[in-house]
């Protein structure tokens, strides 16, 4: 079968790249994807050309390490699916492919269709290890599991960090996967004991690299290994249960000696201090409600962008949406400047190991 192929072309992440087009005349329907282009790089190589640099490792679905768009869809048009798992004859009538690498500021393009997922790398290092002595294998059966909680725990921990969620979404968020790292760790029990550093330290890490979430839920038909949406849910719960936990117990037990009720504890000493812990995650999750609220416009409701549209229509002219987007960014950019001040300002206090 003939398969026409449209193939991203880039030295570098500073070079300019440009599709080539190229034809594979003696494709079969059992070829995978990566089987394709290790067909096509056969043909360029025996023209003498250079061949289309891309990454695969397994090729069974479980490394991770293939990935790339295909007809501007992650992994492919199968849902659910790695790109070393699927084959043509999964999309008949299909004739014509266009390939490109991770389209997310996070994945910076090494060559072609290879990109830099470094920044997953540092998600990893700051939130998704264990680092207390949890001894050998024997010594981890000493503590009962639940076998559901445990069957729920492998479930997150079946990502294998490919990183289509960060290409699929419109914001560029990492949400899915850290969730993900961060939810199998705080269900076992050799986890839990640094839940909380780990939730805030991933926060940082995620702000950092990637935007913020905005529940548009693209990642989940693209995610290979089939991550649940509440993998997002728990990562804000793992946050905001760092920030009650954060609070010493001792100040628990001196407020409960004094005469307190356990709502007056929370509402006078351990929330107060929790939402200083919190803030910087909160805050840009704020950011991001804000920018999204524009999307209400599709519900008739009146927003700027709606007010933008109306006027667009009277007069023909666009500079009503100009407007909108100098009203959003005005409206943002202290936000965040406030959001970059105090995270560090909380940074510092803590290296420094001061009262928050």
């Amino acid at each position: 079968m003939r398969i026409e192929l449209e193939i991203w072309r880039q030295d570098g992440p500073r070079a300019r790249g440009f599709f080539e087009s190229h034809v594979v005349e003696d494709a079969e329907p059992q070829m995978s994807l990566l089987e394709l282009l290790d067909r096509l790089n056969d043909q360029i190589i025996e023209a003498g050309g250079e061949p289309v640099v891309f990454e695969s490792d397994c090729r069974e679905g479980v490394c991770g390490a293939c990935g790339f768009l295909v007809n501007g869809v992650p992994h492919g048009p199968m849902d659910t699916t790695p790109a070393c798992r699927q084959h043509l004859r999964a999309f008949p009538g299909v004739r014509r492919f266009r390939l490109e690498p991770w389209r997310s500021a996070a994945f910076p393009v090494i060559r072609d269709l290879a990109v830099d997922r470094t920044a997953l790398d540092e998600l990893i290092r700051a939130g998704g290890t264990v680092d207390v002595a949890a001894g050998t294998a024997p010594d981890a059966d000493d503590v009962a599991q639940g076998h559901l909680q445990a069957e729920r725990a492998l479930d997150f921990a079946a990502c294998i960090g490919c990183g289509a969620c960060v290409a699929a979404c419109p914001n560029g968020a990492a949400a899915l996967f850290a969730g993900a790292k961060l939810a199998p760790l705080s269900l076992m029990p050799a986890g839990r004991i640094e839940r909380g550093r780990r939730a805030r330290a991933m926060t940082r890490e995620l702000d950092a690299f990637f935007g913020p979430c905005s529940e548009f839920g693209e990642c989940l038909p693209a995610c290979p290994a089939g991550i649940p949406i509440e993998a997002n849910a728990r990562l804000n719960r793992e946050v905001l249960r760092a920030g009650l936990d954060s609070v010493h117990p001792s100040q628990r037990y001196a407020a409960r000696s004094l005469g307190l009720t356990h709502g007056q504890t929370l509402r006078m000493i351990i929330v107060p201090q929790a939402i200083r812990k919190v803030t910087p995650a909160l805050m840009n999750d704020f950011i991001s409600m804000q920018k999204d609220v524009g999307l209400i416009s599709v519900l008739g409701a009146v927003d700027a962008i709606r007010s933008a549209q109306m006027v667009q229509a009277k007069t023909y002219n666009m500079t009503s949406y100009v407007v909108a987007g100098l009203l959003f960014i005005i409206l943002s950019f202290p936000f965040i400047r406030l959001s970059d001040w105090y995270t560090a300002r909380l940074r510092k206090r803590e290296q420094m190991g001061g009262a928050v």
